[in-house]
């Protein structure tokens, strides 16, 4: 499993890119999120962040409830995102909470080799 990542709400306002949900998942619940994490999200999103300086967050705001920001910095402007059932929008934010453009390059698969060395975040 990826390493585990820190999430906070974040209040900020971006308008983010919507990414469509995977309809052959199960829906998103409080008691089936771990196993979706683990088994069920086989859909990525790879998207590059453009112009991206240090310490810019990922973020992303699901079909319900609260934005998040992680916490970890990236370390390069590309980077994959798991899909759920619901369609979710994710964003990208600099060290002075602006948005930073994001260029959603293709939705895959976890294994698709093209992308396997692009962090998963």
């Amino acid at each position: 499993m990826e390493d585990a990542m820190t999430w906070k709400k974040f209040e900020g306002n971006v308008v983010g890119t919507r990414v469509e949900g995977d309809p052959s998942v199960p829906p998103t619940r409080w008691y089936n999120h771990l196993w979706l994490l683990m088994f069920g999200w086989k859909k990525v999103a790879v998207f590059m962040a453009m112009n991206a300086s240090a310490p810019a967050r990922v973020g992303f705001r699901p079909f319900r409830g609260d934005a998040m920001l992680r916490e970890e910095p990236l370390d390069r402007g590309t980077f994959r995102v798991r899909i759920g059932h619901e369609a979710c929008t994710f964003f990208v934010v600099g060290d002075d909470g602006k948005e930073i453009p994001l260029e959603l390059l293709k939705v895959t698969t976890r294994d698709d080799p093209g992308y396997d060395k692009v962090p998963l975040l």
